[in-house]
């Protein structure tokens, strides 16, 4: 199963649109800003994990 979520980046201010994929397994990663490269979300040992899908639509 698949939601969506958005996510401002703390450095730069930018938006992102990320993609929450719920696993049947533990994954430990992180999503970085596509813009200043800086972490949005990390995430260890938790059976979920994030894609970056773009900026949110105004």
């Amino acid at each position: 199963m698949t939601t969506e979520t958005t996510k401002t980046c703390k450095k730069c201010g930018h938006t992102s649109v990320l993609v929450v994929w719920q696993l049947g397994h533990k994954d430990t990663d992180s999503v970085a800003c596509p813009k200043c490269h800086e972490i949005l979300i990390e995430w260890k040992k938790e059976p979920i994990s994030y894609f970056v899908k773009g900026s949110p639509k105004s």
